[in-house]
């Protein structure tokens, strides 16, 4: 069984847009942690950022992504060869 190495962090003030996110997500060949971020009617947070700053700790994965709610995902843990990644 693979170790999973990415976590998503989604916020969202939209829960259809959220739902398509959640549905693109059934595409993924990895395991991956999703964190989501309810900013409905913008009550708990005025900025994204602050959004992902609050649940930053949960994370215990190497990578992280933050995605907005209106992003659909392919199969982003496929093998690519033109996918780089830094040097540490």
């Amino acid at each position: 069984m693979s170790e999973i190495t990415l976590t998503l962090i989604c916020c969202y003030n939209d829960l259809d847009q959220f739902s398509n996110f959640v549905a693109s997500l059934k595409n993924q060949t990895c395991k991956y942690n999703l964190i989501p971020v309810d900013n409905i009617g913008n009550k708990n947070f005025n900025s994204c950022a602050a959004a992902y700053n609050s649940v930053i700790d949960q994370v215990s994965t190497k990578f992280v992504i933050f995605s907005h709610q209106d992003i659909l995902l392919n199969d982003m843990c496929s093998s690519r060869s033109d996918i780089r990644y830094p040097s540490p």
